[in-house]
């Protein structure tokens, strides 16, 4: 152990080149393997650097769960059902909770809530083909506020909890589909805000009820 704890401590510092691995396998291969390698980054950096998820009341976890997806209902105004197959759904919340455990595990603890998110919503460019990235970089505000409101989310109750949000929010963006016009990235948007104010809301609730406690 003494000799394989200096090769995981390079390999947890080392979180840009896992990063760029997940960003080449996601974009040029298969998703699978970018996933895998996300999930290998973030467990080695984890482990090497003892990270803790922070613990919050189950009742505030389930409060920051609920306004995620609360503000995102309106949104099924507009969704149509896909009737996705078993392992794809799957597979969405697979690559859900990979993704909390390294942008909100290891990235959030490190470099602070807003370069967490703006890492989360780069790794969402898509470069396989010209619409894939156009379209993914109009999204990119979109997942920009989901990455801030799960980093409040993980901030406050841990990434535990934002990796329930984030795992439901997939399953249902996997079981229904949003058609891409301006008026609905616009009601996205709106929702994703009011995503951010409700969960910021919670963690501030979360800090003076510690400071009532202290």
């Amino acid at each position: 152990m003494q000799v394989l704890h200096p090769v995981l401590r390079r390999s947890a510092d080392s979180w840009v080149l896992w990063y760029v691995a997940f960003n080449i396998a996601a974009n040029f291969f298969l998703s699978e393997v970018a996933y895998a390698l996300l999930a290998i980054g973030a467990a080695i950096s984890i482990v090497a650097k003892r990270l803790e998820p922070r613990c919050g009341s189950s009742l505030r976890a389930a409060a920051s769960v609920l306004a995620i997806a609360a503000s995102q209902t309106p949104l099924l105004l507009w969704a149509a059902p896909s009737h996705p197959s078993l392992l794809y759904s799957a597979f969405a919340v697979a690559a859900a909770v990979c993704e909390e455990l390294f942008f909100r595990g290891v990235l959030l603890p490190d470099l602070g809530n807003l370069p967490q998110a703006f890492a989360f919503a780069l790794a969402h460019i898509r470069l396989s083909d010209p619409v894939s990235l156009v379209e993914s970089a109009l999204l990119f505000p979109h997942y920009l506020l989901l990455g801030v409101a799960l980093g409040f989310a993980a901030d406050a109750c841990g990434y535990p909890t934002s990796a329930v949000a984030h795992a439901t929010y997939n399953l249902l963006s996997s079981v229904y589909t949003l058609p891409f016009d301006t008026w609905v990235v616009a009601a996205l948007l709106l929702c994703d805000s009011i995503s951010v104010a409700a969960v910021a809301l919670v963690k501030k609730v979360e800090k003076r009820g510690h400071a009532y406690r202290v």
